[in-house]
């Protein structure tokens, strides 16, 4: 089953916490990745339940805000470049 796209007020909060460092919010990393923006939006309040990555990457492609690409970490535990773009 496909996820509900975010309301525009939740992907407009996500456009402008992106572009902070994850540090802003207590994470021990200054790297975004898929996993961490969706945690932190549940973490915020942005969304109310935990989004997929998939949901991250492809709202983040309907934003179309240029910026350094995300990663996620794939089934060995590696980063691994995505297609979605993430601003710093």
């Amino acid at each position: 089953s496909v996820a509900p796209p975010l309301a525009p007020s939740a992907c407009e909060r996500l456009q402008h916490l992106l572009p902070q460092s994850p540090r802003t919010y207590g994470k021990p990393t200054g790297v975004w990745t898929l996993a961490l923006a969706a945690a932190v939006c549940y973490e915020q309040g942005v969304t109310e339940r935990l989004m997929s990555e998939e949901t991250v990457r492809r709202t983040r492609q309907r934003l179309q805000t240029p910026g350094q690409r995300a990663q996620h970490s794939d089934s060995a535990g590696l980063r691994s470049h995505t297609s979605c773009v993430v601003e710093r």
